[in-house]
């Protein structure tokens, strides 16, 4: 089946195939490792809320804590628990019927309402106190959100609620009706523990709230170091709920619960209307893990329809331990995995159709290069040579194929064309045979008439020969006696050589000393210049010395009058002017001294600047005799470089002359050389025009066998 399939449908079945496997491959593989991913996600996800949950959780526990703390130490409080218990130890009769009488039955306010009457009307120590104190305890109340404040005496009774259930006024020791419950847990461990400890009871079932869960934490109240009382909350059940219940990063199927140890929840669920808390068990291998202090990761049922990806977290507070849980329906965290099936599957779709269409325009470029390859064979099958050959010019193998088919399309054509000039070539053979045997004929009368020319010539060379051995013998004489006069004047032109290079080498070496000598001359022209200008300056610099020395004596004399006239101006101060007179005497001795200076160093400076004319004049001389000097020398150098030449070229033309007379020599032994083998070359010409005689009637001879052989008339034949 697959064998009769045309390429063009099997390179888009091929393809589709191939895309198909590919495409699957990559679509599975995205597939599991987005949904590896997404549960990763979703997990790490749910484990961080699980662990913020946990985090919220102890932090409001601690404000509870830090409220318990804070109201048992407040004054207000301590007064509070005073003026209740003083009240209470007044009233007469029984405390219980008395005041849930006054603040339970006769309250005018509803049912979970009797927390806003604030006194009961009468005129007792108790009504007063709780009109004093009361309105405090309920606005804390409601501020914080508590179920329920209590406080205590020491003997156990409950004097004061906020809300004032059927346990209010009555007594939580051991005889009392609800002493057995996790309240009268609490007032015991805080009225029998440590002054400092802080008592904790998980929620459970509470008679005097009509069975609904309640949850205790309670304190000692202590006053100059003595036990005053017991301060107790019950824990605000809706403030937990509103903490637990916040959706984000949930989802729309995603919540937080709280599981205790006996497997039911602490809080409600977001889902359900009616009560969660003790009401609704929730017991999982993740709620167990976290009861047991280990996180835990799993995907399965849950207290709802459906699977849930579920993270428990442990918590523990004040001994009591918890398994917080955070989950989110499967189905919802995955819901992007469905949607990426979805569009994967359209995306499949396109490609899948893509990778058709694209391999049957691929199998297109395949099939109509084949196609008209095939046409090409069948033109060639069918003797139409001249079928035309297109895109050979393609690189792929489709090009390859095309280009030898056009080869062997061209070897085919040639074949054609040599098969009619091998046609023309044997009719130009029998034109070309006919002419042949007209050529020999002619050949062989033209051999007889050259064989008989040769034996002639050949006669004709052996007198000549002859002749020639003479007229070498002849010349070989003459060549001898040249020989002798070559060689003696060759040694007579060596020796005027050899002279004149000796004086042309002495020449030379006269000229260099004279050009050193020149050279030398210049120098010291040049310096007596540069020296005849420095004692120029030397002379112009005496000269300003002498302008200074006599600006220095006028300085002096002025400086002179100057003492005179300050002389005679303090002679005319008399007594005050006695010792600028003797300054004056000074400054002129002082004059006088400077002036004889710059006389002795004007006569030195004059002196100077007699010498320095003299050398200036003497320098010049010496100036003008160097120049005589280099220009003799120069004369000097010159007449020896015009005598360095000429003999120099006297040195040339002699060893021309050797070179010569040498060459003369060399001749002349070439020549009786060349006069020798003139005469064995005689004797050769001499024997071969004899051995000519020879080869010339053997070679008549054979070319007679030739052309009488019987080959001609076989070839003839052949050609017939």
């Amino acid at each position: 089946m697959w064998d009769r399939l045309s390429i063009r449908f099997k390179i888009p079945a091929a393809i589709l195939g191939f895309a198909l496997a590919v495409g699957a491959g990559i679509g599975l593989s995205s597939y599991f490792s987005a949904s590896s991913e997404i549960q990763k996600l979703t997990k790490d996800r749910l484990k961080a809320i699980a662990t913020n949950r946990v985090s919220e959780l102890t932090d409001y526990l601690h404000t509870i804590e830090a409220d318990l703390k804070l109201v048992s130490t407040l004054p207000f409080a301590h007064d509070a628990l005073a003026a209740f218990d003083n009240a209470w130890q007044q009233i007469d009769g029984d405390h219980t019927e008395i005041l849930k009488a006054a603040y339970i039955r006769d309250n005018p306010h509803p049912l979970g309402e009797k927390h806003l009457l604030d006194t009961g009307g009468g005129d007792t120590a108790y009504d007063a106190a709780h009109a004093e104190f009361h309105p405090w305890f309920r606005e804390f109340l409601l501020e914080r959100g508590y179920y329920d404040v209590f406080l205590f005496n020491p003997n156990g009774d409950l004097i004061y609620t906020v809300f004032k259930e059927e346990d209010y006024a009555t007594n939580f020791k051991a005889e009392g009706p609800w002493s057995d419950t996790d309240l009268g847990r609490a007032f015991r461990a805080a009225n029998g523990g440590p002054v400092d400890a802080i008592h904790f009871y998980d929620f459970a079932p509470y008679g005097p709230s009509h069975g609904a869960p309640a949850s205790f934490i309670s304190m000692p109240m202590i006053k100059d170091g003595e036990r005053a009382g017991v301060l107790v909350f019950q824990m605000p059940i809706d403030r937990i709920n509103q903490l637990m219940n916040r959706s984000a990063g949930l989802g729309d199927s995603g919540e937080t619960l709280i599981v205790g140890s006996n497997g039911f929840l602490r809080n409600n669920s977001r889902f359900t209307d009616e009560n969660d808390i003790l009401e609704t068990q929730f017991q999982t291998e993740t709620s167990d893990a976290a009861l047991n202090g280990q996180t835990k990761v799993m995907i399965g049922p849950a207290h709802r329809d459906g699977r849930f990806i579920q993270v428990g977290k442990s918590f523990e507070y004040q001994g009591v331990t918890w398994a917080v849980l955070a989950m989110q329906s499967e189905a919802e965290a995955m819901r992007p995995l469905t949607d990426l099936k979805f569009w994967m599957g359209i995306a499949g779709v396109v490609l899948f159709a893509f990778a058709g269409v694209g391999g049957y325009l691929l199998a297109l470029t395949f099939t109509r290069p084949l196609g008209q390859l095939i046409r090409n064979i069948r033109d060639l099958i069918d003797g139409h040579l001249d079928t035309l050959v297109e895109d050979d010019d393609r690189a792929d193998e489709l090009g390859d194929m095309k280009r030898a088919m056009k080869v062997f399309r061209d070897n085919a054509l040639e074949v054609k064309r040599g098969e009619a000039a091998a046609q023309e070539r044997r009719a130009q053979e029998d034109v070309r045979r006919s002419e042949m045997d007209r050529l020999v004929n002619r050949f062989k009368t033209q051999i007889s008439d050259i064989q008989s020319q040769l034996s002639a010539q050949t006669d004709v060379m052996s007198a000549t020969s002859e002749k020639l051995v003479g007229i070498a013998e002849a010349s070989s004489d003459s060549a001898d006696g040249a020989l002798a006069a070559a060689r003696l004047s060759d040694d007579s032109v060596q020796s005027s050589a050899s002279a004149a290079e000796e004086l042309r080498i002495s020449i030379q070496e006269i000229n260099q000393h004279t050009t050193r000598a020149l050279s030398i001359t210049r120098g010291a022209a040049e310096t007596a210049k540069s020296t005849d200008t420095d004692v120029k300056e030397l002379a112009g610099t005496a000269e300003k010395i002498g302008d200074v020395i006599n600006m220095i004596r006028d300085i002096a004399e002025q400086t002179n009058l100057l003492a005179l006239n300050a002389t005679i101006e303090a002679a005319r101060a008399g007594e005050a002017g006695k010792g600028f007179a003797v300054v004056a005497a000074e400054v002129k001795e002082l004059s006088t001294q400077t002036a004889k200076a710059t006389d002795e160093i004007s006569s030195q400076v004059a002196a100077v600047q007699s010498s320095t004319n003299r050398a200036v004049e003497a320098i010049q001389s010496i100036g003008k005799h160097m120049d005589t000097v280099e220009e003799v020398t120069a004369g000097i150098a010159s007449a020896v470089e015009e005598q360095g030449a000429a003999t120099g070229e006297i040195s040339e033309a002699m060893a021309r002359a050797a070179q010569s007379s040498r060459s003369a020599t060399e001749n002349v032994n070439v020549l009786q050389n060349a006069i020798t083998e003139t005469r064995g070359s005689s004797n050769e010409v001499e024997e071969l025009s004899r051995l000519l005689a020879d080869v010339s009637s053997s070679l008549s001879k054979a070319v007679d066998d030739f052309l009488n052989s019987d080959i001609w008339e076989n070839d003839q034949d052949k050609a017939a």
